[in-house]
C-alpha cells in the first residue's frame, strides 16, 4: 500500500491511500482504491515513475499527485486515512482523460476488431480454396465448399479439394504441372490410363532395337 497527497495549483488539498498491483509479470501496473481499478499504463515498480504515469492521466485537470510514499505500518495507514480528501478525482469521470470505462470500451472495440479481422482472413482463405477447387476441375468439392458456408460440417470439402491433385484436363494442371505430375493426375483420373501405359511399355519392350537380331 502507498500514499500520496493531492495538490491543486500547488496547494495541498488532502491525501489518498491506494494499492498498486501488477496482475502478471508482463502486464501494466494498476491502481486500486474504493473507486475501483485504474490502468496506469506502466510496468515500472518504482513509486516515482508510477506517480509520473498517474499525473500524465491527470493532465486535463488542475490536480496533481505529490509526496508519494509507501505505508509500511498500520499506524501510518490510519494516520494518513484521517487526512483523506474528498476532492480527489473520480477515475471514472470524463475530466480525468483516459478513464476505466473508456479503457474497457477501447479494449472491447479492439477485441471485436481483432475477431472480425481474423474472421475476414479465414473467410478469404476459404473462398480462395473454393476457387482453387474450380480451377482444379473439382466442381463437386467446390459446390460442397459453397454449401459449407451454410453448413460448416461439410466445409472441409473445399480444403480437401484445394490441396489434392488436380484433374489432368483442368486449367490448374495445364498451367502448373510438369510431365511427372501430369502423369500422376492421369493415373488418378483418366479411365484406362494405367492399361494404356502398360501396353505402350510392353510394345516398346517387344520392339527390336537397331542392330539387334
Amino acid at each position: 500500500m502507498s500514499a500520496f497527497t493531492w495538490s491543486e495549483k500547488g496547494r495541498v488539498i488532502g491525501g489518498h491511500a491506494v494499492v498498486f498491483y501488477q496482475p502478471t509479470e508482463n502486464s501494466n501496473v494498476f491502481m486500486y482504491d474504493a473507486g475501483g481499478s485504474y490502468n496506469l499504463f506502466t510496468q515500472s515498480h518504482d513509486l516515482d515513475e508510477i506517480v509520473t504515469a498517474l499525473n500524465q492521466s491527470l493532465q486535463k485537470t488542475a490536480i496533481r499527485v505529490t509526496a508519494p510514499r509507501w505505508l509500511d505500518s498500520e499506524g501510518s495507514r490510519k494516520e494518513f486515512a484521517v487526512s483523506k480528501s474528498d476532492r480527489q478525482p473520480a477515475w471514472w469521470s470524463p475530466s480525468t482523460g483516459s478513464t476505466t470505462t473508456e479503457q474497457t470500451a477501447a479494449y472491447q472495440a479492439g477485441y471485436l476488431l481483432g475477431r472480425l479481422g481474423a474472421l475476414a482472413i479465414a473467410l478469404g482463405f476459404y473462398v480462395w480454396a473454393i476457387v482453387i477447387c474450380f480451377l482444379k476441375g473439382k466442381g463437386g468439392f467446390a459446390v460442397l465448399g459453397i454449401l459449407g458456408l451454410l453448413l460448416p460440417v461439410i466445409g472441409w470439402a473445399a480444403i480437401a479439394g484445394a490441396i489434392r491433385i488436380a484433374k489432368p484436363d483442368s486449367w490448374w494442371a495445364r498451367k502448373h504441372y510438369d510431365a511427372r505430375k501430369m502423369d500422376i493426375a492421369h493415373h488418378r483420373f483418366t479411365p484406362g490410363y494405367k492399361e494404356s501405359v502398360r501396353n505402350e511399355q510392353a510394345a516398346a519392350a517387344m520392339t527390336p532395337t537397331a542392330g539387334g537380331n
